[in-house]
């Protein structure tokens, strides 16, 4: 099944739930590859990097890491994490921390005693030769309170609940980044510094981004219009997080375009090589779920791409945006060149359960969840909420699938 989708319209005027009320309503666990890719091992002997399990609830994962960093006496760059983990939430992920003298590892204790309560806890989990890396996940588990439901978005939920879902029986979505890859003008200074626009970049970044403003502005009190040297007091992960917004908005324009044309022409597929079965059928949709559209960088040969649909509205995108392949090099700061990669239009939802309610029911309870109603929702007088839980694969967005959900 794939879930509809509607990206022309504002997301206000198509649903009415919320998430994200609470922290404790957006639970996420990451999948790590422990035992899977990267090896653990008990004694430190002669290893190089500590592995934890972070536990952070309202932080973003970079404000987690400087905290830590700062506490551990550690440069941030020292912490390796294998992907984003979303602000309001309790999430857990796995990150490395280099630490070749042992230094670190004796502070967990006291970095626990005096965090824990404001939301960041370590725990360790072993030793181990390589660092985590961006993108070193199999995927992560959502568990989302949906509230403020109301008759309408019921029937929705209803319905997948019916469908029995099973493992040859999966729910499919469009793979959209999610709205929060896009936050505080991320895109535009990603695109500013592919423009090679420091000066600009930085004037946006003082503007919008607190955490890094401070060290920027002292910088250039001293270094008046050193603008690239300004942009390496900031973190790396985040002048990456900047780029990889922007090539996420691009995608996100193609995925939008291609989505257009299956949707405005569903005579012509757009595989090249559409298979058809012995009764002379197109196959049942199975191959739009493998298309997959560039995330521009400069690996990407935009005038080599297989399938001349995508090539032409990825072409078309980055012309309008005077932009080409070559500017995901930015020789001034070279650790924030983008190579780009593919990502599938579809993505598979595995493990999808509307959870049962089952403490504290009354018979009337019972008898409404049955009918695939939900409990009240404590905090929206007269609407429902619903327990959902599922399993993503790595850069996928729950956001995404929630939303469309919906639609």
């Amino acid at each position: 099944m794939k879930i509809r989708n509607n990206i022309n319209l504002p997301v206000s005027s198509l649903i009415m739930y919320k998430i994200k009320q609470v922290p404790e309503d957006f639970i996420v666990e990451e999948i790590t590859r422990f035992g899977n890719g990267i090896q653990v091992k008990e004694d430190k002997e002669d290893c190089k990097y500590i592995y934890c399990i972070l536990k952070k609830r309202d932080y973003t994962t970079l404000k987690a890491l400087q905290i830590i960093s700062h506490e551990l006496g550690l440069s941030l760059n020292n912490i390796g994490f294998a992907g984003n983990k979303d602000r309001v939430a309790v999430t857990q992920q796995a990150i490395s921390i280099y630490d070749p003298g042992n230094r670190a590892k004796p502070k967990i204790d006291k970095f626990n005693s005096d965090n824990s309560a404001k939301g960041i806890e370590l725990k360790f989990v072993g030793y181990g030769n390589c660092p985590i890396s961006l993108g070193e996940l199999e995927g992560n588990k959502f568990r989302i309170v949906v509230r403020n439901l109301g008759n309408k978005e019921l029937v929705k939920l209803k319905k997948l609940d019916a469908m029995q879902l099973n493992d040859t029986k999966q729910l499919k979505f469009v793979n959209f980044y999610g709205e929060q890859r896009f936050s505080k003008s991320n895109k535009d200074i990603g695109k500013l510094l592919l423009q090679k626009r420091f000066k600009d970049a930085v004037e946006l970044i003082i503007k919008t981004e607190g955490e890094s403003e401070n060290k920027v502005t002292s910088y250039l009190t001293n270094y008046s219009n050193d603008y690239v040297n300004a942009l390496k007091q900031i973190p790396r992960k985040l002048l990456l997080m900047y780029v990889h917004s922007y090539q996420s908005y691009i995608w996100n324009l193609a995925a939008e375009k291609v989505l257009r044309k299956i949707k405005g022409d569903k005579k012509k597929s757009i595989e090249q090589n559409k298979e058809k079965d012995t009764e002379g059928h197109g196959k049942d949709n199975s191959e739009m779920h493998v298309i997959e559209i560039p995330v521009v960088g400069f690996g990407t040969d935009i005038d080599r791409i297989e399938n001349t649909i995508i090539r032409k509205i990825v072409s078309d995108i980055m012309k309008k945006e005077c932009m080409t392949e070559r500017d995901f090099i930015i020789r001034q700061l070279p650790e924030v060149s983008a190579e780009g990669k593919y990502r599938q239009l579809f993505c598979e939802v595995r493990d999808f359960k509307i959870i049962a309610i089952t403490d504290g029911l009354t018979k009337e309870d019972k008898s409404a969840k049955k009918d695939g109603l939900a409990e009240e929702d404590e905090l929206h007088k007269g609407k429902k909420k619903r327990f959902l839980e599922f399993t993503l694969p790595k850069s996928s967005y729950a956001t995404e699938v929630v939303r469309q959900m919906f639609e």
